[in-house]
Order: C-alpha cells, then structure tokens, then sequence
C-alpha cells in the first residue's frame, strides 16, 4: 500500500472521543464528526433536560474536536509538515495535492510516463 493510500485509509478509519466538563456524558464520533456513540454516567439521571442536553452537546463537541486534531496529524504526517486545522477544507487538500502533483510532473524529462 501506498503512503498516500495509507493515510488515506487512517483518515477514514478516525474516531474522536470528548467528555462534557461535568464528566456525565461522553461521545464517539468517526471520521467527519459523525456521532457514533454516546454515553451517559448514572449522575446524569439527576440532571434537568437543559443540564443533560449541555453534557452531550459539549461531550459531542470534544469529540469532533479531538477527531479534527487526528485527522490533521495524519495528514501532517503524510505530507511531511505541519498542517494548520483550516487547511483540512477538502478544496485546500485537493488544490495542494494537484500543486504537489504538478510539482512532480514538472520533474519528469519529456516523453516518459
């Protein structure tokens, strides 16, 4: 396999897991922030709706953040250099994919494949 292939294959593999503050809820997302799983501790019982809605969304939001820093470690890894989050728009990858492809062409003397 590839490098390429290889982080693109970690990419889609990626999971995220956060913790509300409180610690009474917790999520799982997979790779793009999708939730894949939440659970909520024995405490959250105890909580009115508004207080457990807070718990999930901010477990949530932990969760796709802590997904977000992987994917952007993947990629700086696959790349060979630091990737800042706002870079992973999937329209900035493939613009500096195709320059990088460029780059390589470029190389190549004339007439070869």
């Amino acid at each position: 396999m590839s490098e390429p292939d290889a982080a693109i294959g970690r990419l889609e593999s990626l999971t995220g897991t956060g913790e509300s503050p409180g610690g009474r809820a917790r999520a799982v997302v997979s790779a793009g922030g999708l939730v894949e799983e939440i659970s909520l501790g024995p405490r959250a019982m105890r909580m009115t709706s508004q207080e457990l809605t807070a718990e999930v969304l901010a477990a949530v939001e932990g969760a796709r953040t802590d997904e977000r820093r992987k994917a952007q470690q993947v990629m700086s890894e696959a790349l060979g250099e630091a990737i800042a989050p706002d870079e992973l728009d999937p329209d900035k990858v493939a613009a500096r994919l195709a320059r990088m492809l460029a780059s390589v062409e470029a190389l190549r003397p004339s007439g070869q494949v």
